[in-house]
């Protein structure tokens, strides 16, 4: 079976939920998969060969009679790749004769509509893309979810990373109040939050915040104001809880700009490569993040991920019941835009207050897995490899 989704990477990883109905489908087929970053695929073990869009991929694939193929980029390039391959059924999209993509099948229709329809993909539409995926695709939906597990080498990164992280901090003291955590939180002020009879506890969890995004929709990220104006936030508030900075070497710069402004955070590091960063998220409790790569990866190391969204749709991410998604109090949202004018924008529109109930619910959701208070957790708190708890 032929795979081709080449990008965006937050999709990509979105789409490893399709591994699964696919070899439900086609029982004991070997899945090539085209992307143009395989190495984010890892070594994975439902992946029999992963390959990028290159002229030796498509040399190296010429030979192969494939039973079906599945595209999930509506691009010309995924379409006229395939073109050049022996496939038996098409699914998903591709070219016609004026080089124009188009639905394979007529399960696709939904889907490829809802591309040129703002008002059906902002408002009408109420279905994960997810399952958007497996129904153009004409596969099984049961919210299979996301398939990146790290490697043993990986595993044994993430567990020294986390250990240290949460020795080189132990002299780190967050400020709490002896009634602990207020489970109870309420819309609007946060009056609820301001600590009385302060106590100091080592660090006990680790909460990575993904703050940038790709340069398609750059306001997926809060501004560096705001973010350390938030992390202060949550080290004022949670008891033993410590932020850690994640990104890529493109938010290497702004991040050390946060950092500044909010000296308790940690940084993880920056330019060591995609599966170093899937370490990295694995290595913390819970994750906050926009709409990016770096919600998609939480999601798929089964993090408790807090999401807000501003440009993009929620109802589009499927957190699997494992995750709470806020959203940016502006009249204008969901839109999609890749560049904007209003003088305030989205990202400050973003509340705190949500942010803050969704690390609440996030502290009672690893109380549960762990059986204890979360501030006794020193490990990690949910296993790639466990089964999620559904609500």
């Amino acid at each position: 079976m032929l795979l081709v989704h080449l990008g965006a990477l937050g999709a990509v990883v979105r789409s490893t939920s399709l591994l699964e109905p696919i070899a439900k489908k086609h029982p004991g087929c070997q899945i090539f998969w085209v992307t143009e970053r395989p190495e984010i695929l890892g070594d994975h073990p439902g992946i029999y060969q992963k390959l990028n869009l290159s002229f030796e991929s498509l040399m190296q694939l010429t030979p192969i009679q494939f039973e079906a193929a599945y595209i999930v980029d509506k691009d010309i390039r995924a379409a006229g790749f395939v073109d050049n391959l022996s496939v038996k059924k098409t699914f998903g999209f591709v070219s016609d004769q004026n080089g124009v993509v188009v639905p394979a099948t007529k399960a696709a229709d939904r889907l490829w509509q809802l591309g040129i329809d703002n008002n059906e993909k902002f408002f009408v539409n109420k279905k994960s893309e997810a399952q958007l995926l497996c129904e153009s695709l004409e596969l099984e939906y049961w919210r299979s979810q996301y398939s990146l597990p790290l490697s043993e080498t990986e595993k044994a990164l993430s567990s020294r990373r986390r250990l240290e992280w949460l020795s080189k901090n132990n002299d780190f003291k967050c400020k709490i109040t002896k009634n602990e955590i207020p489970w109870a939180t309420k819309r609007g002020s946060l009056s609820h939050y301001n600590s009385r009879n302060e106590a100091q506890l080592p660090v006990r969890l680790l909460l990575g915040f993904n703050t940038g995004c790709s340069n398609v929709i750059p306001y997926k990220k809060m501004t560096v104001e705001g973010s350390a104006q938030l992390i202060n936030l949550i080290h004022q508030t949670f008891t033993g809880v410590r932020v850690v900075l994640l990104g890529g070497k493109e938010d290497l710069e702004r991040n050390k700009q946060i950092l500044d402004l909010s000296p308790g955070a940690i940084m993880s590091p920056h330019d060591l490569g995609l599966r170093d960063g899937l370490s990295s998220i694995a290595a913390c409790d819970l994750v906050l993040s926009g709409d990016s790569l770096g919600m998609h990866f939480a999601i798929s190391q089964r993090k408790w991920t807090i999401a807000w969204f501003g440009p993009t749709c929620s109802h589009e991410i499927d957190l699997f019941d494992c995750g709470y998604k806020v959203i940016a109090n502006v009249p204008c949202g969901p839109c999609w835009k890749r560049s904007c004018d209003r003088p305030v924008m989205c990202y400050d529109h973003v509340p705190e207050v949500e942010i803050l109930k969704g690390i609440e619910k996030g502290l009672h959701y690893l109380e549960k897995q762990n059986f204890g208070h979360p501030n006794s957790l020193s490990r990690r708190s949910t296993p790639v490899d466990s089964p999620i708890e559904r609500s």
